[in-house]
């Protein structure tokens, strides 16, 4: 979803915040998914009209159009602001220098919006500082954007928690941080309290992101509901999850419409999903499509599936190869016996 047009380059970053949120690597400027996980923080310094109640928006003011702009026009407009004292701005343009390579100056105008007493800053900088190893200092900056209020920074001093071994520290944040709006770090505790054995709290928190309209909270709110026999609101979360957009949801909706006989109505979703990248989607899709006779959609379907390296599409497409190769084999096979002699 990189965006060329609108908003540019901001919007570039609130994909990359989204994105790499759950990121391991050091440098994810050539792994996109690394330990820089911009995640809401990125979206929040894309929109400067909107509230904090939201934790990918910002207060901060950079001067970016809404129209659409050339990118380097836009990465000029935010240089421009931030030599001017916009302090959001600022962060921006650390973000931009970042993706550039240059974290010298990422650091530089990092800094420099973090001391003016910029939160969002103070998180870009926390984050530049953690990529480096610099725990104690990018620890120390998220900290004080969390006392400011930031859910987003609260969101990445518990993955820091988990990342030191730290459950408790984790938990106590992400509690914070759902407690605050953080849709990730709701869906984050939710898992926590399932895996935990506290399968009421867990829902309640399900609940609570699903009803703010977060689609992952939707599809585990489902699944949890599924696994208590609730079978027909599971259905009507996972109908609002795949609605959304999470492609499990749509599987999952189409694996339970199918129970129920409704093939159209699984073939739909199933189709939806695997147009939409997921292979549990294609798979199922080819088989839907197979037992139909439409072997031809179902051999591409299982290939699509096979280039993910996914077994079960290697299976099915191996198996419909065969069958082609067996079909072909007795329409060329020669029609009276071999040597003209006798069978």
């Amino acid at each position: 979803m990189w965006a060329t047009a609108g908003a540019g380059l901001i919007v570039v970053v609130s994909y990359l915040a989204r994105d790499l949120s759950g990121g391991e690597a050091e440098d994810w400027l050539g792994a996109l998914g690394g330990l820089l996980v911009v995640g809401g923080l990125v979206g929040a310094l894309a929109w400067p009209d909107e509230g904090r109640s939201d934790p990918t928006a910002s207060t901060a003011d950079s001067g970016v159009p809404a129209q659409e702009e050339d990118p380097a026009e836009t990465a000029r407009r935010i240089e421009r602001a931030a030599d001017a004292g916009d302090t959001g701005a600022m962060a921006k343009l650390a973000i931009l220098l970042e993706r550039r390579g240059d974290r010298a100056g990422a650091l530089r105008w990092g800094r420099q919006g973090a001391d003016a007493g910029d939160t969002d800053a103070m998180v870009v900088l926390g984050q530049l500082l953690r990529a480096t190893g610099d725990v104690a200092r990018a620890r120390k900056w998220l900290r004080r954007a969390a006392d400011d209020g930031d859910s987003v920074a609260m969101h990445y001093l518990g993955e820091m928690g988990e990342e030191h071994g730290d459950p408790a520290e984790a938990e106590r944040w992400h509690r914070l941080a759902a407690d605050a709006g953080d849709p990730d770090s709701v869906v984050w505790l939710g898992s926590t309290l399932e895996q935990r054995g506290e399968p009421a709290e867990a829902e309640r928190w399900y609940r609570r992101g699903a009803s703010d309209g977060q689609p992952e909270a939707m599809t585990r709110l489902a699944r949890a509901l599924l696994d208590r026999g609730r079978q027909d609101e599971a259905v009507r979360w996972f109908r609002r999850g795949a609605e959304a957009g999470d492609t499990d949801a749509m599987v999952r909706l189409a694996n339970l419409l199918d129970e129920r006989a409704d093939p159209a109505g699984a073939e739909h979703w199933y189709r939806t999903a695997a147009e939409a990248g997921d292979v549990e989607g294609m798979v199922n899709l080819g088989v839907v499509l197979d037992h139909r006779g439409d072997h031809a959609e179902a051999a591409r379907w299982f290939r699509r599936g096979a280039d993910e390296d996914d077994p079960d599409a290697m299976f099915h497409l191996g198996r419909l190869i065969r069958q082609d190769d067996a079909a072909s084999a007795v329409r060329h096979a020669p029609a009276g016996p071999p040597d003209g002699g006798s069978w």
